[in-house]
């Protein structure tokens, strides 16, 4: 886990506890603090490559941009500076996405801070355009990773984040071009916890698979803290927990099709027994192999 600037609550210790019991958290498809961000932002239809690099020496909020170039390198970086609505000092954002929200040629820059929102603004996401801040949106307080996919189905780029802060996995769907949170979400106290999406019932939304750790019950789910392995669908979060024990144990829960009948099923693997398979009979239910 990565130092923050900010106090952390009790719930770190316990973050702290379970990751010596597990071990290193899976990785997950999403960017962190720093990281480069490959998107296209300026509507030529190829990818550049974007680092928000934080708090600059003068105090303003600035983007490296590499323009994308047709061989697949990128050109020389050249500094935009993004001014946030409310911000007069403190964290700058330091991670982000490119999405495509509305119908607008050039797409947008999702951006949130691993240290947190700075003095007098009041949303946690900053949604940019043309390096202008044209939206906001409440989501994660110092999340860990942020990443896109389309929870929803409807062909706009929906948001994730999750946050070791608030030991949580969360969606934020995109609505008439705002972010309005998604109804997908489950507590997990690692970082960069288990997850990978695929679609479960045969509609466009995207749903996705994890094995948690949590020292809380999944919503909706009685006794369900521990670790588990889940399924959960992107457009209604409904939740079909797979199996469940108390102990501290990692678990990886894999899309597969092993049938071979068009539907993803389920591999779950760990916590000391062999793989167990889940089969899927597209309609959200799933059952343990014989």
């Amino acid at each position: 886990m990565r130092a923050r600037a900010a106090v952390v609550g009790a719930g770190a210790a316990v973050t702290t506890i379970l990751s010596l019991l597990v071990g290193p958290a899976f990785a997950v498809d999403g960017n962190g603090q720093n990281q480069p961000i490959i998107g296209d932002l300026n509507g030529d239809g190829r990818p550049d490559r974007t680092i928000l690099t934080g708090t600059a020496p003068d105090g303003t909020c600035q983007a490296s941009f590499e323009k994308g170039k047709p061989d697949g390198t990128f050109a020389a970086p050249v500094v935009h500076i993004i001014v946030v609505p409310g911000r007069t000092f403190g964290p700058c954002p330091d991670m982000g996405v490119v999405v495509n929200l509305t119908k607008h040629p050039r797409n947008e820059l999702v951006a949130a801070s691993f240290i947190g929102q700075a003095p007098g603004v009041n949303a946690d996401l900053l949604i940019i355009r043309n390096w202008q801040v044209v939206d906001t949106a409440s989501a994660e307080f110092q999340p860990s990773l942020i990443g896109t996919q389309d929870f929803n189905g409807d062909g706009y780029g929906d948001i994730w984040e999750s946050s070791d802060q608030h030991q949580a996995f969360r969606t934020f769907v995109s609505s008439q071009g705002h972010l309005v949170t998604g109804p997908a979400f489950f507590y997990d106290v690692r970082s960069s916890p288990q997850v990978e999406f695929a679609r479960f019932d045969r509609n466009r939304a995207q749903d996705l698979v994890t094995g948690y750790l949590s020292s809380r019950d999944q919503p909706g789910l009685p006794g369900s803290n521990g670790a588990g392995a889940m399924v959960i669908f992107g457009d209604t979060g409904q939740r079909v927990l797979l199996e469940h024990t108390f102990d501290f144990v990692s678990l990886t829960a894999t899309p597969v099709d092993v049938d071979h009948d068009g539907d993803l099923d389920v591999q779950v693997s760990g916590g000391g027994l062999p793989d167990r398979i889940y089969l899927n009979n597209g309609n959200g239910h799933f059952a343990p192999a014989p």
